[in-house]
């Protein structure tokens, strides 16, 4: 297991070649927009930072095929405490970190289980369409 710490936020952890995990920490500190996951993972993930009177201009996305052959889940912290532990895709244990309010984590390869040590909110984001019995396998 390697973890790479990217700047004073957020840390990638890898076992072996594969990205396991980007985990975002600190974003109080957060002074600009910044994304927080590299442009060819699945999910694009990022902090955007505005000023009073900042505008985004009005936009459209316009339609692209993409292909994907795995899920990933962003999920956001709004309130509470949790502890993530991570596991390699050959389900080896690998880390363990203890999360709190504001907190993000983007789940990538491998595995990964959540233990509450307080009543939390989460938000959860992953690409979709997601299928329960042909995309989730409890070990």
């Amino acid at each position: 297991m390697k973890i790479d710490i990217k700047n004073k936020f957020q840390k990638y952890i890898f076992f072996g070649d594969d990205l396991i995990a980007i985990i975002n920490t600190n974003i109080k500190k957060v002074k600009k927009t910044f994304f927080f996951t590299p442009t060819e993972l699945n999910l694009q993930g990022g902090y955007l930072f505005f000023s009073k009177n900042d505008l985004v201009p009005r936009h459209i996305h316009l339609e692209n095929f993409r292909e994907t052959f795995n899920t990933e889940e962003i999920l956001f912290l709004l309130f509470g405490k949790l502890e993530l532990t991570l596991y390699s895709n050959e389900k080896i244990e690998i880390y363990s970190e203890i999360l709190k309010k504001g907190d993000s984590f983007h789940l990538i390869n491998g595995g990964h289980s959540i233990k509450f040590l307080r009543k939390s909110l989460l938000i959860e984001v992953k690409n979709g369409p997601y299928i329960q019995n042909r995309d989730k396998l409890q070990f």
